[in-house]
């Protein structure tokens, strides 16, 4: 609901005495969907991928899960057969770059 819903509520309204938890319930209307607002151009978010990618490079090191490489020895040649990335390092990094630009879920 935005400022000028709440604003035609009173001045549709019969004419009577609001009283304060009225008052009080439509400023809190107010500001709660106000908060809300906030507008996410594709140019902020093509900002916040471009910042995390950047983070990610920079500490490729930290991306692989060292714990599960796996290697295979074949005469005196050593061959990375397999490896993990470490997802909650990819995961934290993607949401301290993304979750700014979302709205305040009023729910959680």
């Amino acid at each position: 609901m935005k400022k000028q819903d709440v604003l035609n509520r009173v001045l549709n309204s019969e004419s009577s005495i609001f009283s304060k938890d009225d008052v009080v319930r439509l400023i809190e209307m107010v500001e709660m969907y106000d908060l809300t607002s906030k507008s996410i151009t594709v140019s902020d978010i093509g900002a916040a991928i471009e910042e995390a990618i950047n983070v990610l490079s920079r500490n490729s090191y930290d991306i692989v899960d060292k714990s599960t490489a796996e290697f295979d020895l074949n005469g005196n040649e050593i061959s990375l057969v397999e490896v993990d990335l470490d997802l909650d390092y990819i995961r934290e990094t993607l949401e301290e770059h993304l979750m700014p630009l979302g709205e305040v879920d009023p729910n959680n």
